[in-house]
């Protein structure tokens, strides 16, 4: 399926910088990232918002709580609810802290609520390049642009007439979609499509619980393994590292991955900052990859896109 963005072979990906937010509350940008919200099920029906900030406060700063009441039982809950957090990062620390706890005596599920954040562009020309379609995104989504994928025909230089994009929340995403889908909106003269992407298997709730390990990005040449182990060690054990190789005739590859033992640790590492040297590393959670999409050079299982 075209929409289902797995990674495919053949892309050429292109991250943004951070996004840049104004003043204006109302500004897409100024709402909290994708994969911040997460969904509380089988709550005792009595409990109310306050309870529920009790709990989640210490956890790391809650934006929003909303918790369904139910008419017809004079205003208790219907068993669920979902609570915002200002950071992606800070919703992860929350489905490890309170999945399967107890609240008010009732053991919980507690996974990442999902969200729409990417969009699929078809019918683009044949001889746009990613700059054209990163020109564009920049207007209409004022850097709020988290990577876009533009798939190209192998060996050659015109894509493959479709492309993902990955924004920064699905304010953003939503506002890129409706100007792009006005009937005079076009990219090298040509009209586009656009709809929602279909979520890509390896990010689902379920899966994403599991990780363990983290992409880090912005390496320095010559990093080896060793290296990039000692910079994480400190978060905890750290089972292996994993460095692309590098393939003659292509550009260096400034990433890597590193596996910790505990989940817990891979959590705490994307909340602090890492340098090297002076450069301070990108750091977010690592996505688990489709078994026939695993690259080889990497033998991890996992795939980039931090966030």
């Amino acid at each position: 399926c075209r929409r289902c963005y797995e990674g495919a072979e053949g892309a050429e990906p292109e991250t943004a910088t951070k996004p840049i937010k104004s003043d204006d509350p109302e500004d897409p940008l100024n709402k909290p990232p994708h994969s911040s919200e997460i969904f509380l099920g089988g709550l005792q029906r009595s409990i109310v918002e306050d309870d529920l900030k009790e709990v989640c406060s210490p956890i790391g700063e809650v934006v929003q709580i909303r918790l369904l009441k139910d008419p017809a039982t004079a205003g208790r809950n219907r068993g669920y609810a979902f609570v915002q957090f200002l950071t992606k990062e800070v919703a992860a620390k929350a489905i490890e802290t309170l999945n399967q706890s107890e609240i008010k005596g009732k053991k919980v599920k507690c996974t990442l609520k999902e969200c729409k954040y990417r969009l699929f562009i078809g019918n683009i020309h044949r001889d746009a390049t990613k700059e054209d379609l990163q020109s564009t995104l920049d207007d209409v989504a004022a850097g709020g642009v988290e990577s876009l994928d533009l798939m190209m025909e192998p060996g050659t230089a015109r894509n493959r007439g479709f492309a993902f994009v990955e924004f920064y929340n699905t304010a953003v995403a939503e506002k890129a979609r409706k100007l792009m889908s006005a009937p005079d909106f076009k990219i090298k003269d040509r009209q586009i499509s656009v709809t929602w992407a279909e979520p890509r298997p390896q990010d689902k709730p379920e899966n994403m619980a599991n990780v363990k390990s983290v992409y880090v990005k912005g390496l320095a040449e010559g990093t080896t393994e060793e290296a990039l182990k000692e910079l994480f060690e400190k978060f905890g054990e750290v089972e292996k590292v994993t460095l692309p190789v590098q393939k003659p005739g292509q550009p260096r590859r400034n990433f890597g991955f590193v596996h910790f033992k505990e989940r817990a640790a891979a959590v705490s590492a994307c909340e602090e900052t890492v340098e090297q040297g002076e450069n301070k590393l990108d750091i977010s959670m690592a996505k688990p990859q489709p078994e026939r999409q695993r690259d080889d050079s990497m033998g991890g299982g996992y795939g980039g896109y931090g966030g």
